[in-house]
Order: C-alpha cells, then structure tokens, then sequence
C-alpha cells in the first residue's frame, strides 16, 4: 500500500521568502510549516512562529492552508484564518514573523540546486523575482 502523505506530485506551486528569494516547492501532498527540524519548511530563526504550526495540502487540484493550533495564528493577506482555507497566487502567507507569497507559475520546472539553469529557467527565475516585485509594489502603492 502506498503512503499517499509523501506522495510526490508534479505542480507548478512554491513558496517564495520575498525578503530573501528563498523558495519552497511543494511537490508532495501536505507541506508542514513550523520552528521544528522535521517539518518541510523550517523556520528556524524566526521564535514567534510554533514548532509546528500550519500544514499546506493539495486536494481536488487546489492547495489549502491549515493552521496546527499555533500560538501567534497563521494569516492569508493579513486575516487571521480558523479553519481549512484555499490558496490563491498571490497570497501573502504569515507564520509568526516570517511572510511567504504562494505562487503558481504556468510552464514552472523543479530544478535542483545543483543543476545549471537553461534559458527557459532564467527566464523562469526572472518572472518569479518581477512578479515578487509586482506584488510589493502593489502593496506599498495601492494606486499600482
């Protein structure tokens, strides 16, 4: 029998650290989020957030949110979220301190740090970091 929770799956999807580029693809069906070492996206530095704090699952084709019952909450666009909650593109994700954007890229490939970039994935990397950039300005300009 298979463990469908370390299922690897083929999406376009990742977390982006606006801040420092950092990305997390999410290639599996659920993502753990949290301080902890054994959590897929550990944010270690950041004290505010739980050891284990939310949980991203991918069902019926769409990516959801869940926060573990952490202390400080987790927040899509700054709302505070109680219960299970689609992702769109776009969303601003805050566990504790630490922001994430989710993005979904059409044509996106995984790519290991290991491996040279192509064309096609510079240009990839370059649309990541404009539409990054989009989504700031647009939050530090409200006219954009």
């Amino acid at each position: 029998m298979q463990n469908t929770l370390y299922t690897y799956i083929h999406t376009n999807s990742l977390l982006v650290n606006p801040h420092t580029g950092q990305e997390f693809d999410l290639n599996n069906l659920s993502t753990s989020i949290g301080r902890a070492q054994n959590n897929d996206v550990i944010l270690s530095s950041d004290k505010s957030a739980s050891r284990f704090h939310a949980i991203i699952s991918y069902m019926n084709d769409r990516y959801y949110i869940e926060d573990l019952g952490s202390t400080n909450g987790t927040y899509i666009n700054g709302q505070t979220i109680e219960k299970r909650t689609a992702l769109s593109s776009g969303d601003e994700i805050r566990f504790g301190v630490t922001r994430l954007l989710f993005l979904t890229i059409p044509n996106r490939r995984g790519i290991s740090q290991n491996e040279s970039f192509s064309a096609n994935e510079k240009t990839t990397s370059t649309a990541v970091e404009n539409f990054v950039q989009m989504r700031l300005s647009a939050r530090l300009n409200p006219a954009f």
